[in-house]
């Protein structure tokens, strides 16, 4: 396929090789020039390139979709290892798909980016944070097919959404701690406002409750408590009356020590060495006096702990070709039915368990 050995030869995408042969959109000149050279250098007819450009572009098989962070700089979002490796898996499915990748960002939700403005993109996977407003990316679905991606949102969705199933992340991490034989459990953040923090306490909730229900009546009722610290907007509701509240992340420490839980389900890794800290500070040992568990496995974060918790996986590579797949079909059936779909999350052990 000889644009796809241009492309590889000039380190551009596809979809750039496209706008140079046929002059479709703007390309950096330096750019243009690379792609130019290739052809040289493979010694590839440039009427044989621009007949198969021709075919490509009929068939609407070349096309554009976009990262685009709504509220924040991109780079700020990519600060977080598990979106940085999130992005790497949407480069990965697009790259499958043959689509060009393009990253944007929109600080202003209501300012257009430049990306989108001059139609450099036929459509765009957004990333949202979990505070936003439902109505946050309103101004840009009115310019282009989109699609949300990681995050939740409780209640419906204003837009395509995939993301992982944060309920069965929180309902594994139960069941993970219960077969471990822990009966007295916690769940432990320091971001309850967040919406996928409180569907991840709702399914572990769950499983503390199907297993208590299973074993009514043998003196194995499961217990289970939230801790977290107080936010400024009124979330202890949402994680029922069970909740221990303290008003800064070392009271919640001590409520929970103070407690001795057996089970414990941090809610991300990214706070797992802040708890780690805290318990080695109260003489407690992770997986031997306490067992936990965590949430998105990411090495990056996991790697330097001496006992490396089980930790439940979110099925990344999963969510972006759904993500990639889903945008695909939405930027050809524009009138079709939003939807929400959710990934499997997959239990990882420790690995001392796997070996």
């Amino acid at each position: 396929m000889s644009v796809v050995l241009i492309a590889k030869r000039a380190g551009v995408s596809i979809a750039t090789v496209s706008r140079v042969m046929t002059n479709s959109r703007r390309v950096q000149p330096e750019i243009a020039d690379r792609v130019r050279s290739a052809i040289q250098e493979l010694g590839i007819p440039t009427r044989q390139v621009r007949n198969r450009q021709r075919r490509s572009d009929s068939a609407r098989s070349v096309k554009t979709i976009g990262i685009i962070t709504l509220t924040r700089e991109y780079r700020a979002w990519f600060a977080d290892p598990v979106i940085a490796a999130f992005v790497a898996e949407v480069t990965r499915a697009a790259s499958e798909q043959h689509v060009g990748l393009l990253l944007a960002e929109m600080p202003d939700p209501k300012t257009i980016c430049r990306a989108v403005e001059q139609k450099q993109m036929d459509g765009a996977l957004m990333l949202i944070p979990s505070e936003a407003d439902r109505d946050v990316a309103d101004t840009l679905k009115q310019r282009l097919p989109v699609v949300r991606v990681m995050g939740a949102q409780l209640g419906p969705t204003p837009t395509d959404h995939v993301t992982c199933d944060h309920v069965a992340i929180g309902y594994l991490a139960g069941k993970y701690l219960i077969e471990k034989g822990c009966k007295e459990l916690a769940f432990i953040t320091l971001n309850p406002a967040w919406s996928y923090c409180q569907l991840r306490a709702h399914g572990f909730f769950s499983a503390a409750d199907d297993r208590g229900a299973d074993n009514r009546g043998m003196n194995a009722q499961i217990s289970a408590r939230a801790y977290f610290p107080v936010s400024e907007y009124p979330v202890d509701h949402s994680y029922g009356a069970m909740a221990v509240t303290g008003a800064d992340w070392s009271e919640v420490m001590k409520q929970l020590v103070a407690r001795r839980p057996t089970g414990l389900f941090v809610a991300r890794d990214a706070e797992l060495n802040q708890v780690y800290r805290m318990l080695a500070g109260s003489g407690i040992t992770p997986q031997k006096d306490i067992q936990v568990i965590s949430c998105d496995n990411c090495d990056a974060l996991l790697n330097h702990f001496e006992a490396r918790p089980a930790a439940i996986d979110l099925s990344l590579a999963e969510i972006a070709r759904t993500a990639v797949s889903r945008l695909m079909t939405r930027i050809d059936h524009p009138d079709e039915p939003v939807l929400r779909m959710l990934v499997n999350p997959k239990l990882v052990p420790p690995p001392d368990a796997i070996a």
